[in-house]
């Protein structure tokens, strides 16, 4: 799919971000950013190809947030691929007992990606990312927004 001046750029990319290029490039930007590093190619092949959890069994669905939502799981002490698992097995997950790799700071709900201080919170079901440059305005930003 290549831009056309007589489509118009929005209407291009709104086509892209719906053909199977897009959603395969906007999957893996996502899992690039919640901080997999596996073979993304191969993760993704398996991730399609996957129709039931691979715990529980249940056949998975795709789009909206429920239950059966499709999830890939990884480890968050290594970031590797581990399974394909409904969203109810993803989120009670015993295998996840040890904070995320990336948590050097040590203080709940701020991690450091390279130069950066990421603050995530989830809250009524929606994780919240927000950037700082120093630790401090993370730190404050987290005081703000109140207790975890």
């Amino acid at each position: 799919m290549n831009w056309e001046p007589s489509v118009g750029w929005k209407e291009y990319r709104r086509q892209h971000k719906q053909s199977p290029k897009g959603l395969k490039t906007r999957r893996i930007y996502v899992w690039k950013q919640r901080g997999l590093v596996d073979d993304y190619e191969k993760v993704y092949q398996i991730y399609m190809e996957t129709t039931h959890c691979m715990k529980c069994s249940i056949q998975l669905t795709v789009g909206k947030t429920c239950n059966t939502m499709k999830c890939m799981d990884h480890d968050h002490g290594t970031d590797l691929y581990r399974s394909i698992l409904c969203h109810s097995c993803n989120k009670c997950n015993p295998l996840d007992t040890q904070p995320r790799k990336n948590n050097t700071t040590g203080i709940k709900n701020i991690s450091k990606k390279g130069n950066r201080f990421i603050f995530s919170k989830t809250i009524e079901k929606v994780t919240h990312y927000k950037t700082f440059k120093t630790i401090e305005e993370a730190i404050e930003y987290k005081n703000l927004i109140g207790p975890s």
